[in-house]
């Protein structure tokens, strides 16, 4: 915790020495507090990429560095909601490029209710060229994809256990492209390609209109991907997970009410009700399935140590 201890020190000394009018000097504190809160933010990923790279998604290296993450992340947020809070959003001309970038880069890396905060204050800024639009439309997408919302602009990507990549659902999506070109956006495909090295494929129809969509992964108890797992609505059977141990159904939203079931032999079986999860047009899965054989095979071994 040696990270957070070190930028809320650096925060409590800069708020009680130097914010006390919006001058010159006082935005030059603010340049230099946000620039050092954007490396901090940036050196972590790369750092876990590098992690990922060498040990694997699923490694104890992994899951220790994200929770590194997670921490400076957390120290990030203090800085800069009260930053926010006090002076609002301002531009690279009123700052630096990385001192603004970092102030939209840490509430997208927040937690949802934070992001909600602040996205209206986000758009006022995107609208007042403040900002770029591009950051708002980022952060709409990033919102709708948690809280079970079709994205706007496409912006939101996932990537598996094994590193295979996949589109949060879009609504709309045949014209996706028209709405990204309007706030200076690249289309889809040249995202996904340069980005991801992905082959992105507009699709010709609207696939999610009127309909709700489930979509996630199953794991095992060592957080690896479960394939074949049968996905029942009732006794009608709707898919089985992939290789990868990822699943995307299109369903009519009069399911909305109705439970979904998972089963694989060796593996408890697990229902999921789409009822307690509320109204939603995305319901996103990420099931961890217990071995039944496993967990016996490991009572016995525990008895006869």
């Amino acid at each position: 915790m040696f990270v957070l201890k070190a930028l809320l020190s650096v925060f409590l000394f800069f708020i009680t020495d130097v914010l006390v009018a919006q001058s010159s000097a006082t935005m030059d504190s603010l340049t230099n507090l946000l620039e050092a809160v954007f490396t901090k933010d940036q050196v972590v990923r790369f750092q876990l990429d590098s992690v990922m790279h060498k040990f694997g998604n699923n490694s104890k290296e992994t899951r220790k560095q994200i929770q590194i993450m997670h921490a400076v992340d957390s120290a990030n947020k203090i800085i800069v909601t009260k930053v926010l809070d006090k002076y609002g959003w301002f531009s690279a001309a009123q700052s630096s490029e990385n001192a603004s970038l970092a102030l939209y880069l840490v509430i997208q890396h927040s937690d949802t209710k934070t992001q909600l905060k602040y996205i209206s204050s986000l758009k006022s800024a995107t609208d007042k060229a403040v900002m770029n639009q591009k950051y708002y439309a980022y952060m709409f997408d990033r919102i709708n994809s948690n809280i079970g919302k079709l994205q706007e602009y496409g912006s939101q990507v996932g990537i598996s256990t094994t590193g295979k990549c996949y589109n949060y659902p879009i609504r709309d999506e045949p014209n996706v492209n028209n709405r990204r070109k309007k706030i200076g956006l690249g289309t889809m495909e040249e995202y996904m390609k340069n980005q991801f090295n992905y082959n992105y494929v507009l699709p010709k129809y609207d696939l999610y209109k009127n309909r709700i969509i489930l979509t996630g992964h199953t794991l095992n108890a060592s957080q690896f991907p479960v394939n074949d797992v049968a996905i029942w609505l009732g006794n009608r059977l709707l898919a089985k997970t992939d290789a990868d141990g990822f699943f995307k159904i299109i369903l009519d939203n009069r399911y909305d009410q109705s439970d979904i079931c998972f089963k694989k032999d060796g593996y408890n079986k697990k229902n999921v009700s789409l009822k307690t999860e509320g109204k939603k047009e995305v319901y996103f899965f990420l099931l961890t399935l217990d071995s039944p054989t496993l967990s016996l095979t490991k009572a016995r071994k525990a008895f006869k140590s």
